[in-house]
């Protein structure tokens, strides 16, 4: 089964998926499912809850697998509790893990509240996407329980991806354009009354008028 500690009396803990499956210990409350064929939802009580529940859809492990494809995936809740209470790894988390044709175990993910769904590519060679999701840790009952479901696409890149969150694009600087200064019109001159003298500023107004008008239209000035 293997060994990782020192010590023989520490950390007091369970097996992983795979090696308890092979144990046969927890059969009564394991179920094999092929994702292909049929969903799954229900919950997963911890190793060391073993003998404390008694619901159909209350299971330990969850094997998926399908006939003919040696490659299987085992879900398990890593409850720290009884038998798992010094547990070192993935505490209180969902663990999937993967075993091949030469029983050598992968641990492919801890799903808890920040990564709550893993998403297996192309499931026992058939192209399809099977989707494990975490949906709850029951926390407030004396047995925790992880509330799950397991689903296949039925085809590849089916599931929905989350969107990227939008950026914000850098906007230019504003420049300031140059702008002429107020020319009065012709209107504005002959309303004045005769014996107003236009201003300095005004009189540099009308030739400049005069004289953009008399290159446009040589003709108009007589």
């Amino acid at each position: 089964m293997g060994h990782v500690y020192n010590r023989n009396d520490f950390p007091k803990m369970c097996y992983n998926a795979p090696k308890s499956w092979q144990l046969g210990w927890y059969n009564s409350k394991s179920d094999t499912i092929n994702p292909l064929q049929r969903s799954w939802a229900g919950n997963l009580v911890g190793i060391g809850d073993y003998d404390k529940v008694s619901t159909s859809n209350s299971k330990v492990i969850l094997e998926l697998a399908v006939p003919g494809i040696s490659k299987k995936y085992y879900i398990l809740f890593n409850r720290k509790t009884g038998a798992n209470s010094e547990t070192q790894r993935g505490i209180n988390k969902v663990m999937v893990t993967s075993q091949g044709e030469d029983g050598l175990s992968d641990q492919l993910t801890e799903l808890g509240p920040k990564n709550p769904e893993f998403v297996i590519q192309d499931f026992a060679n058939s192209g399809n996407l099977v989707a494990i999701t975490l949906n709850n840790i029951d926390k407030e009952s004396s047995v925790w329980s992880a509330d799950i479901t397991i689903s296949s696409s039925g085809k590849r890149n089916s599931f929905p991806v989350p969107a990227p969150s939008p950026t914000r694009s850098p906007t230019p600087r504003p420049t300031r354009s140059p702008t002429r200064s107020p020319k009065a019109s012709r209107d504005d001159v002959s309303t004045r009354s005769s014996g107003d003298a236009p201003s300095m500023d005004e009189t540099s107004s009308i030739d400049e008028t005069s004289s953009i008008d008399s290159s446009t239209n040589p003709q108009s000035i007589s």
